[in-house]
């Protein structure tokens, strides 16, 4: 039968990267599903009446001071017995039984006493809880019967906007909003990741609510531990001044245009420098694709085929934002323009100006693909346009990038004819349009 269950990795935990990560590697082993995750600080109160029932008990004060101390992370899992599975993964509340009787259980490895053991399990299905559950961790699910949408692997996700989603273990995804002629909402995107040292990249920028604003504040210390934001697409600028005037603390870096535009924010670098893109490795990856004009590409109006590829391996979790669109649910608008549903493609100038106009380039681009493929075995990707893919992602690029080949052969003799001396355009910085032409 299938189950959900809620799982509270309590402060000790949440203190220490290192210990948070190998259990959500653990977690995700044993098959569970990650439905919804969320960080927390909770104050007394909270903590009160969460823990209500043992009020009477000798133990009550001690463990609502603890559970307040720091932050804790809550997650509804999902999968076949959850909850049996999640309670003998843990191994009985009382730690000193349980170094005995259960030591390779989460609590018999990392508890210290019977109130700091790690983590919490539930013994009832998650919507047996009381609603105190739902709403003070997981707001976003008040509408939810006993019938639970579950993000299970290899699946789609229509993510709501300006919320803060676990897309796995220390990276968090946010969907935004951009519309073209006011009409058709292809979304935009950032995401958070947690660092082992505890410190946070931020990855692009949307337009925050005062909701996601209070995430992130909770998530990163009101943005004390953000270590860095950065621009990964020449096109996407829009928020980045609105989010430098809430975190100015942070360093900033971005595209060689995010710093010719953006003049107010005191940029610390370019992500065009190979040391910027190595800066936070191996914790985070970044790259750029061959093939294409990253520093300055033309026309303004179309060429936005270009981005930083940013992998997160704790995760396998790829951000990427123009060069890969995907599509769960497209409009109608957008079916009139090809896109099915579940569709993953290229940007639409791959096929005009994405890529350098030389018989080679078509070529280089899927080699620097299959190269990528090679190195990143991710299994998600948050694309900027228009959606998340949790499972499979990795199978799905690689069957896009071999569709493709017939389309970059063409192109490639195409280009041959047109320029038989495989010329590339001088940098044209005389005409840059610096102002206009923003997607994200």
């Amino acid at each position: 039968m299938f189950q959900v269950t809620l799982c509270i990795l309590k402060p000790d935990i949440v203190r220490s990267p290192h210990l948070f990560n190998e259990i959500i590697k653990l977690i995700l082993q044993r098959q569970f599903i990650f439905i919804k995750s969320k960080h927390l600080q909770l104050n007394r109160q909270r903590a009160e009446e969460f823990y209500r029932e043992h009020q009477e008990k000798f133990f009550y004060s001690r463990l609502v001071h603890y559970m307040s101390c720091g932050p804790i992370s809550c997650h509804i899992l999902g999968r076949e017995n959850a909850i049996q599975e999640w309670r003998s993964m843990l191994g009985p509340t009382k730690v000193y039984k349980t170094i005995f009787e259960a030591a390779n259980t989460i609590r018999g490895q990392h508890g210290i006493t019977d109130t700091r053991n790690c983590a919490h399990g539930s013994d009832i299905m998650i919507y047996g809880l009381s609603s105190l559950l739902f709403r003070s961790f997981f707001s976003s699910f008040r509408n939810m019967s006993s019938t639970v949408a579950v993000q299970t692997p290899n699946a789609a996700h229509n993510l709501d906007k300006n919320e803060l989603y676990s897309i796995g273990p220390n990276f968090w995804n946010v969907r935004g909003r951009f519309k073209i002629l006011k009409l058709v909402d292809i979304e935009t995107q950032m995401s958070i990741i947690q660092l082992r040292n505890g410190k946070f990249l931020v990855i692009d920028t949307v337009e925050m609510s005062d909701r996601l604003r209070q995430e992130i504040n909770q998530l990163t210390n009101n943005g004390e531990n953000i270590e860095a934001v950065i621009g990964t697409h020449p096109f996407h600028t829009l928020s980045f001044p609105a989010f430098y005037q809430a975190y100015p603390k942070a360093a900033y870096y971005g595209t060689p245009r995010h710093l010719r535009r953006l003049t107010e924010i005191p940029w610390k670098g370019d992500l065009n420098d190979c040391n910027i893109r190595q800066k936070w490795e191996p914790d985070v990856e970044m790259r750029i694709p061959a093939g294409a004009e990253f520093i300055n590409p033309q026309p303004e109006s179309s060429n936005h085929f270009i981005c930083v590829f940013v992998y997160h391996p704790t995760s396998r979790t790829l951000h990427v934002d123009d060069t890969i669109m995907y599509a769960e649910k497209p409009g109608f608008l957008l079916k009139l323009f090809g896109y099915k549903h579940g569709a993953m493609a290229f940007h639409p100038s791959i096929k005009s100006s994405g890529l350098y106009p030389t018989s080679d380039a078509p070529h280089i681009f899927r080699d620097w693909m299959r190269n990528m493929l090679r190195d990143w075995p991710f299994e998600n990707i948050c694309c900027a346009h228009m959606g998340v893919k949790i499972g499979g992602a990795h199978a799905d690029v690689t069957t896009l990038l071999n569709s493709a080949e017939p389309l970059l052969a063409k192109l490639s003799e195409k280009n041959r004819k047109k320029n038989p001396g495989d010329e590339i355009p001088p940098d044209n910085h005389s005409h840059m349009n610096v102002s206009g032409h923003e997607c994200g």
